[in-house]
């Protein structure tokens, strides 16, 4: 799909999903410089490798000009609102991809934080972390 990725409100974020093929799916956390492009292009290449993606705005559209700027809104982010993004982002797969849904969580950089504590809080078991330069963390 090289669409741009449907916009959507669910439990109170705003979400980008790219549909997959198969039942697996994954909620992405964007970085520190809040939901890009770059975001965007990780969601469409899970959709074209078969897989559901998710991206959340835990930024509600703020877009930070500086990591300072950045931090700073992420400070003012509780960890039970980071955590309620992804609850909802895991909650709307589940429900467009059915009953064998089998879905996780992914973060950039500052997302993977919150991706982990989303994992550890609800036994989910898959994540997975990058950096922003795509390597592996």
């Amino acid at each position: 799909m090289d669409d741009e990725p449907a916009a959507l409100k669910f439990g109170g974020w705003e979400f980008f999903l790219e549909e997959g093929k198969t039942p697996v799916g994954v909620v992405l956390v964007h970085e520190i410089f809040g939901f890009n492009d770059y975001v965007k292009s990780v969601a469409r290449e899970f959709s074209r490798n078969g897989y559901w993606a998710a991206a959340v705005d835990i930024f509600r559209g703020k877009k930070p000009a500086t990591l300072e700027e950045g931090r700073s809104i992420r400070e003012s982010l509780t960890k039970e609102e980071a955590v309620d993004a992804l609850g909802n982002g895991l909650k709307l797969l589940r429900e467009r991809i059915g009953g064998k849904a089998r879905v996780g969580t992914m973060g950039f950089c500052m997302g993977r934080g919150v991706a982990f504590a989303r994992c550890v809080q609800s036994g989910i078991r898959l994540l997975h972390q990058l950096l922003r330069n795509g390597s592996e963390d």
